[in-house]
């Protein structure tokens, strides 16, 4: 039921799951995914560290890369595809911070990354990544885990072998949907984007005001849609305004 034909390496501690496809991609196949127990230097969204505690969930996932989708699109379904994976084992309530951060209860307890790497042969890679705290919270007031949210225990193999399944699904959404799209092109008519359907369905914040950050410049906005081209509408007193590289400023947030 929940076989989604990845081939899983497995590790009781490494660097990094996602360090780890990166470096061996000239020697790792498609369909392959990377797991630990724990990581002694896990990376979250660029730039940023992400504590990797026994009990959570550390996994890298390798696929063909598609070079018509842009990484918001592969994002967006992979946000979607651990929204869907929670609901599978009966945890609901999740949203997702723009752009890749997941939120129960208002906390983040996890977040997905895409890296797109070539091999020696040139075959593009799509390298996913995915934290998520299941069952050990980090030690700060904006992020909590599944257990400390529900009081349900999960085990981290489990949910990686079903969200591999949801990923997949997710991702050749997006294929087809392109396809149809360029099929459909000269009758004019529009095809649903269901990925980015289920985004904004999931999209934390939508049509509250909060505060915003580009760079160091910081302001107050209220979110409306996020666009599958990779752009979010904002509300602004100036007006509606679309960005690509904005994030959601929550105190401490990590």
């Amino acid at each position: 039921m929940h076989d989604s034909n990845f081939r899983f390496i497995c590790f009781d501690e490494i660097d990094s799951t996602q360090k780890y496809a990166i470096r061996n991609i000239d020697t790792l196949s498609n369909m392959v995914a990377i797991i630990a127990n724990r990581q002694s230097s896990g990376i979250g969204k660029p730039g940023s560290i992400w504590e990797s505690p026994e009990g959570n969930l550390f996994v890298t996932y390798v696929i063909l890369d598609h070079d018509f989708l842009s990484n918001t699109q592969i994002i967006q379904a992979a946000t979607v595809a651990v929204i869907q994976t929670l609901n599978i084992v009966n945890i609901h309530g999740c949203e997702i911070k723009w752009l890749n951060d997941i939120l129960l209860g208002g906390k983040k307890i996890g977040g997905v990354r895409c890296d797109r790497v070539s091999n020696k042969n040139e075959y593009a890679r799509l390298v996913i990544g995915l934290g998520l705290n299941l069952n050990v919270a980090p030690d700060v007031v904006t992020g909590s885990s599944v257990l400390q949210q529900t009081g349900i225990m999960l085990d981290p193999t489990i949910i990686a072998r079903i969200y591999g399944v949801h990923l997949m699904r997710m991702i050749v959404n997006l294929t087809h949907n392109h396809t149809n799209l360029v099929n459909k092109y000269q009758e004019n008519v529009m095809t649903k984007n269901i990925v980015n359907e289920e985004f904004n369905k999931f999209l934390a914040y939508k049509n509250e005001v909060v505060e915003m950050a580009i760079g160091n410049t910081r302001f107050f906005g209220k979110i409306k849609y996020a666009h599958p081209n990779g752009t979010l509408e904002v509300e602004t007193k100036n007006g509606p305004e679309f960005y690509r590289e904005c994030k959601i400023v929550l105190t401490n947030s990590y």
